[in-house]
């Protein structure tokens, strides 16, 4: 025979409509856009993310044409990761590098193009730079760096 629980009581508050809702975890109705802006930064003063978060698209369900609002949802919104698949695959860049220790003076402010321990191109205009490397086949992507001079410890 199953047995049933019953949910332990809570404070119920009855909203404009009649019907009961919890008063602690609702809101009041909505008056205005700015009102429920207030509650929003009342909930952001007291570093309620996660109710900010969750109010914030109340608010946009609300009040889908206010600007402020749809701002806010998208800054409060989780951040979104994604996989992004290389077009290349990931190799090391030490060639570039000692490249760069043993002739990165003698470029002094110019943008290099290096792959491995080739120089594709060299300008001051980094997008004239690219532009000549592209000119030279390569298996992989060349690296630009802003050749200076070595800085000793």
């Amino acid at each position: 025979m199953p047995v049933l629980l019953e949910a332990p009581p809570t404070s119920h508050a009855p909203d404009d409509r009649g019907a009961d809702i919890s008063a602690e975890t609702q809101p009041p109705a909505p008056v205005s856009a700015e009102a429920d802006l207030a509650h929003l930064t009342e909930l952001l003063a007291d570093h309620d993310i996660d109710g900010a978060r969750a109010w914030s698209q109340e608010l946009l369900r609300r009040w889908p044409e206010n600007t402020e609002v749809t701002h806010l949802a998208y800054v409060l919104a989780p951040p979104v990761a994604r996989v992004v698949p290389r077009k290349y695959p990931p190799r090391r860049r030490d060639l570039e590098w000692e490249w760069l220790k043993e002739h990165g003076p003698e470029y002094a402010g110019l943008w290099v193009v290096l792959y491995e321990d080739r120089l594709l191109a060299a300008d001051p205009d980094p997008a004239k730079a690219l532009a000549e490397a592209r000119k030279i086949p390569c298996p992989g992507p060349p690296l630009l760096h802003l050749a200076g001079p070595v800085r000793k410890k």
